[in-house]
């Protein structure tokens, strides 16, 4: 190999020393000579290139081990040399690799390496020829293309955003339509449509702007699709479900034409079943997803309707309500509901600190703990001391358990001024008290206003 490359940079030296000799007559016949020899290199070039395609397609159609070993043969040329790419190309690399994909459409690692070695050769647009050769067909083989670009788009957003401070890249809409394209097939299966998830939620988080044209291109009733596709997969859906929920908070977040065209598309109804069904971390995304699209509201309707039977969905909706306390202020018609909220919050803390006992803390007594100061906080500028007994009642609980636990002293001042974290916490737990109807404290609230 060493005596190999020795004769390349030979090769590569004569050249240059070619293209600087004085006398005419003798650089015309070094050079003649110079590219004669280039010309064998790159021709060999080609063979190679060739026989790599060839040697991919018959190991892919026979099943053969050899299909991997020449898959990244492959990727090695197209990343090490743009020569490289342009023989896989020429020698019609996309329709074979597209072909040999089909071929071994069952072997999902092999597609992904397929769909990263178009990715290699032309970037986004070779994973768009991919999609465009399996727009047209709902067979498994298809699909499994589909899948497959929309988990390397996952990955190349996922790189992306560990730098935090790049500016928004110009092929970022190019990904959005690549997903879209991908996940808009009727027929493209919940693995390909999670995918598509994932790379969405992860893209709108590092450009919320896309969200929107997301929205605008009918995003809306996509993801609610696979909302519903990842509750019909049962307890295999529980993280689909969790990533769809994610991303339409994400999506939601201060956008409210996002907001209306989810709701629009029977979001709220479609969460609302999440919370029925879901028994693990799918439900606290869920009711965080509920409170952005629907306010306190409709977070208490499910803790209340579901909490008799259902502990763990009171106690993901004591993490959503902290967002949506904070989110309450301003908002006249929130505040007004925050009273109900604050004594069913009462109740969950009596419970959870008989619970505790002598331990004095769990996690969801810390939990609770942070929603009551959001709601207070958020209360605090329209209750006069005296005119609502929950208030001042919370305001002793609250400070009861800031000096027993001096950890928590940050996580009451930080739920304060910002949105509550965690909405996708682990656990599950006992049911919280059933809270009264608030309707005293709500005219006090609004007497006070």
């Amino acid at each position: 190999l060493a005596r190999t490359r020795a004769a390349c940079g030979a090769a590569v030296e004569f050249v240059t020393a070619a293209l600087k000799v004085e006398n005419d007559e003798f650089r015309q016949t070094i050079s003649e000579l110079a590219l004669s020899g280039l010309e064998a290199v790159e021709g060999h070039g080609q063979r190679c290139a060739q026989f790599l395609l060839f040697s991919l397609q018959q190991a892919a159609s026979s099943g053969a081990a050899a299909m991997h070993d020449a898959m990244w043969m492959l990727q090695r040329l197209a990343l090490k040399s743009e020569s490289s790419k342009a023989w896989i190309l020429e020698a019609r690399g996309a329709e074979i690799l597209h072909s040999a994909l089909l071929a071994a459409h069952t072997d999902d690692k092999f597609g992904q390496e397929g769909a990263w070695l178009a990715y290699y050769l032309d970037g986004l647009r070779g994973l768009a020829d991919l999609l465009c050769r399996s727009r047209a067909s709902s067979t498994a083989d298809h699909v499994s293309v589909r899948v497959a670009v929309a988990w390397v788009v996952f990955e190349l957003v996922k790189e992306e955003r560990k730098d935090i401070g790049s500016q928004p890249k110009a092929e970022s809409a190019s990904v959005l339509a690549v997903l879209i394209e991908a996940m808009g097939h009727e027929s493209t299966s919940a693995e390909g449509q999670w995918a598509c998830v994932a790379a969405l939620d992860a893209m709108v988080k590092c450009e919320p702007r896309l969200g929107v044209l997301f929205i605008e291109r009918g995003g809306s009733r996509l993801l609610i699709r696979a909302l519903r596709a990842a509750l019909a997969m049962g307890h295999d859906g529980e993280e689909f479900r969790r990533a769809v929920s994610f991303l339409l908070s994400s999506l939601s977040d201060g956008c409210v034409p996002a907001a209306n065209a989810l709701r629009a598309e029977g979001a709220i109804q479609v969460l609302a079943d999440v919370c029925c069904q879901g028994t693990g971390r799918d439900v606290d995304a869920a009711l965080w997803a509920l409170g952005a699209l629907g306010g306190v509201a409709v977070v208490l309707e499910a803790m209340i309707e579901q909490g008799p039977t259902r502990p763990w969905v009171v106690r993901g909706g004591m993490v959503a309500l902290c967002e949506c306390a904070y989110n309450a202020t301003g908002d006249g018609e929130e505040l007004k509901r925050l009273p109900t909220a604050l004594s069913m919050l009462l109740g969950c803390m009596t419970q959870e600190e008989a619970k505790a006992g002598s331990s004095g803390g769990s996690r969801w007594l810390t939990e609770c703990t942070a929603a009551l100061g959001g709601v207070l906080s958020s209360l605090a500028p329209h209750v006069p001391p005296g005119r609502m007994p929950d208030f001042d009642r919370g305001m002793e609980a609250l400070l009861k358990r800031m000096q027993a636990t001096p950890s928590l002293r940050s996580s009451g001042q930080q739920a304060a001024r910002s949105p509550a974290s965690g909405a996708a916490a682990n656990g599950a737990g006992a049911a919280g008290d059933s809270p009264g109807d608030g309707n005293e404290e709500e005219e006090q609230m609004t007497d006070a206003n």
